[in-house]
């Protein structure tokens, strides 16, 4: 039989945090939106043969703009560039806050906390540069007259799997195997 007053208490804790980290985005917008631009220029600048990529300041509450154009196409002498916006809140900062909520509320040591968190963004910080990246496919496939990609069934699917959903699962599974161990299954059971 599970023990519910843990499970109450956990979840109490991932609600308080939560709210606190949603409130405090303001004040963490301005670093989150250069985390996520520094992030895609150093990684992402020549992703697709011919292709030059930067993301540069958005506007609005879409505040990071990914710019996509083709090195070797020209109109009139120009490189002809496309962008979209993406929100650096529902790209980088709910998923870390997410995951932040979840480490600190866990029932574990403090220093497995540590151990979980410095796992954690390792991996959340991969991510982000696979969701930059189908960003980036987006991009081409959304403005054809870039002639860098042309819709396929990858491209599709990949662009299918960084949906909303998506991301909190892989949040979720990114905090349970960077936190739990096994024998920690115990702390639900009630004992006998």
């Amino acid at each position: 039989m599970l023990r519910t007053k843990p499970i109450l208490k956990f979840l109490l804790k991932l609600v308080v945090v939560n709210i606190v980290m949603h409130f405090a985005y303001p004040y963490f917008r301005a670093n989150t939106s250069h985390y996520i631009m520094r992030t895609g220029n150093s990684f992402l600048s020549a992703p697709l043969q011919n292709a030059h990529v930067s993301f540069k300041k958005g506007s609005g509450s879409f505040d990071v703009a990914v710019v996509v154009s083709n090195r070797t196409k020209q109109t009139n002498g120009m490189v002809q560039a496309f962008y979209e916006n993406i929100s650096s809140y529902g790209f980088a900062y709910f998923p870390f806050t997410l995951l932040l909520a979840l480490i600190l509320s866990s029932p574990v040591s403090f220093k497995r906390k540590i151990i979980s968190l410095f796992i954690s963004l390792i991996l959340l910080h991969f991510l982000l540069i696979y969701r930059l990246y189908v960003q980036v496919i987006h991009v081409c496939i959304s403005h054809p007259s870039l002639e860098l990609l042309t819709p396929n069934s990858v491209n599709n699917l990949m662009l299918e799997a960084m949906n909303t959903s998506i991301i909190l699962f892989i949040v979720i599974f990114i905090w349970i195997g960077s936190t739990f161990r096994k024998e920690d299954l115990a702390l639900l059971r009630m004992t006998k």
